[in-house]
């Protein structure tokens, strides 16, 4: 007789995991290799690529420009520093580029702000007798305006100078005071 349960089949075991491999990088030069520890597991070691003879002398004129502006930045820096000739011709050439540097830049501002003065300069002088005629009238209506906000302003203090005489009458309890009788009490 058969059994009840039925029999499962059985699962094919997963495929084995890919062999680890090595990865490079060229840009920054290095490589991981794996390495197979005792218990098994693989550990990954990071380590430069060798360089060719082109890569290596490369390298090293770097490191030189490294090096010597290493060594001039802590000359500078230093708290004993001796001025001397070699430094004197770098500080000396760089003047004489920002001056160069000014100058050049003066000379095309001004070229530009001459540029500038005379397009004005010919606007200016093709509307100069419409702006005189206008100034003309401008004036008369600016002093008009001045003096009639003057009247107003004197008429405003003169009906303020009675109500501060009111006022202080009527805190001190005596009657209505001009303002010069006022000021003779301070």
């Amino acid at each position: 007789m058969g059994s009840i349960f039925k029999s499962q089949p059985s699962t094919p075991a997963p495929p084995p995991p890919p062999p680890p491999s090595t990865y490079r990088d060229e840009i920054g030069g290095t490589e991981q290799v794996p390495v197979k520890n005792p218990d098994g597991a693989y550990t990954y070691i990071t380590r430069k690529l060798p360089l060719t003879d082109e890569q290596k002398a490369e390298q090293e004129a770097y490191d030189k420009i490294m090096k010597d502006a290493l060594a001039e930045i802590q000359k500078l820096s230093s708290t004993d520093y001796d001025h001397d000739p070699q430094t004197q011709k770098v500080l000396d050439a760089w003047e004489a580029e920002s001056q160069s540097i000014l100058q050049q830049t003066f000379e095309e501002r001004s070229d530009e702000e001459d540029k500038i003065l005379a397009r004005a300069l010919s606007s200016a002088t093709s509307g100069m007798s419409a702006v005189s005629s206008i100034n003309a009238g401008n004036r008369a209506s600016i002093a008009d305006y001045y003096s009639r906000q003057l009247k107003q302003q004197n008429s405003k203090l003169q009906n303020g100078v009675g109500l501060f005489g009111n006022v202080l009458g009527q805190t001190m309890g005596a009657p209505a005071q001009t303002l010069g009788s006022v000021l003779k009490i301070f």
